[in-house]
């Protein structure tokens, strides 16, 4: 009877642990890449149940596993890539993501065949307009998920109008020190809009759907459960004026820089 309740628990463990892998590499790696741990995991989970001696790898896979969970879970470096966050962010440098700052995100073992939003198990805090997030994006392109850092500019129920190169929210030009900073409508390169859209934007309402595929229309309301998100360096960054409306479900986390960040 104990025999068979340690294979029983052993095999739980790595289906856990497959579980956990495939939906924490999904956001790095296409589907079909981010399934093959799972995959190991599993025939590793049959093979030891198979034997009643030895726990070392079992061990190894433990402290492995508690590393990822608070990766996943709490917060985790990353390095930014391109220039649109410049003069804030240059490319190259590493910040720390803090995911507690929204909330507890749940670990992700219950994947779904398409990637989705993050769930999270408590929310005990709101985003603030000017704070730097890390967004990833499902479906923005074709393959693995699009992992974006920008500046929320429009929160959830504000006014928004581009007019004369500028952006207002709330009737208020988006500027830094006072000074109201050039905005225009789109980027100096046109960049593509959303390749497939999952539920966390349709649910949005119509208004997200098309600015999915149209980029944000000249003036509205940001629809409740969604952001407006850009570049510091406007006229260089791939942002909500491409995407449309970013939902709150996409944020992995804020990011503290030291720099204040220049609308330019």
């Amino acid at each position: 009877m104990l025999d068979r309740t340690k294979t029983v628990l052993s095999i739980l463990f790595w289906l856990y642990s497959g579980l956990f892998c495939w939906g924490w590499l999904r956001e790095w790696l296409p589907q079909a890449l981010a399934f093959l741990p799972f995959v190991i995991c599993i025939c590793l989970g049959v093979f030891r149940a198979r034997r009643s001696r030895g726990r070392g790898l079992e061990i190894a896979v433990s402290v492995l596993g508690v590393f990822m969970h608070l990766q996943y879970c709490l917060g985790q470096p990353i390095a930014i890539r391109g220039e649109s966050m410049e003069p804030t962010l240059r490319a190259g440098k590493i910040v720390w993501v803090n995911k507690l700052a929204v909330g507890l995100i749940a670990p992700p073992i219950v994947p779904s065949i398409q990637s989705s939003g993050f769930h999270r198990l408590a929310s005990w805090g709101a985003l603030e307009k000017s704070s730097i997030v890390v967004i990833r994006f499902p479906g923005l392109d074709d393959g693995a998920d699009a992992i974006l850092v920008k500046r929320v500019v429009a929160l959830p129920g504000e006014r928004f109008e581009f007019r004369d190169d500028h952006l207002f929210v709330n009737d208020e030009a988006v500027s830094v020190n006072g000074k109201p900073r050039l905005i225009p409508t789109q980027p100096v390169t046109i960049q593509p809009p959303v390749f497939r859209l999952h539920t966390e934007v349709e649910q949005l309402g119509p208004v997200a759907v098309w600015a999915a595929g149209n980029g944000l229309p000249l003036r509205g309301l940001v629809p409740a459960g969604g952001l407006i998100v850009l570049g510091d360096r406007a006229n260089a960054s791939r942002d909500s004026r491409s995407f449309g409306f970013v939902p709150i479900d996409y944020v992995m986390g804020t990011v503290k820089s030291p720099v204040d960040g220049i609308l330019q």
